[in-house]
């Protein structure tokens, strides 16, 4: 008797869970679902939209890959950069000038130079200028090298090479 009473009472769990599963599902069946290929395209004309938005803001075009935040037309006048700080690398393009008033200001390059031809280029040229003391390092958990030092009274500085362009950070406190 107890066989019989179960096999019953397992078809109902089975038939329920079925039921179940197939009320989840929407009357316009999955060609309607957005499928994986569908978000990535959203987000492709989402990062096409933007980088649109920051060309017309004055962001040169160079600057949409590696500093896809930059906004409004750099000046390199707005920058505090220490007394004989060299030009940057040939072909470097300016990105973004930091707001002054915080205690680091940063200005940013596009560059089809890699991270050790840009860091390569501040060693040497940082070097000759009197007063500076220069060091390349890798500090830790940052993953790659930087040229880091003081410039005399004007306070530190670092040059953080990243894809696509590097970041030069100014202590102005």
């Amino acid at each position: 008797m107890l066989t019989t009473i179960a096999r019953p009472a397992a078809t109902i769990t089975a038939v329920l869970g079925m039921l179940a599963l197939s009320a989840c599902g929407d009357d316009d069946g999955p060609e309607a679902r957005p499928t994986a290929s569908d978000e990535l395209g959203d987000v492709d004309d989402a990062r096409e939209d933007l980088a649109d938005a920051q060309e017309d803001s004055g962001v040169p075009e160079e600057c949409a890959g590696a500093f896809p935040l930059a906004w409004g037309e750099p000046d390199l006048a707005d920058a505090a950069l220490p007394a004989g700080w060299p030009d940057p690398p040939a072909g470097a393009v300016l990105c973004a000038v930091s707001d002054d008033t915080g205690s680091v200001q940063t200005v940013d390059y596009a560059t089809d130079q890699d991270a050790v031809a840009v860091l390569d280029h501040y060693a040497s040229a940082l070097a000759g200028v009197e007063g500076y003391d220069v060091a390349r390092e890798e500090p830790p958990g940052l993953g790659h090298e930087v040229v880091s030092g003081t410039a005399g009274d004007d306070g530190g500085f670092q040059v953080d090479p990243r894809d696509g362009g590097f970041r030069i950070a100014v202590d102005i406190g």
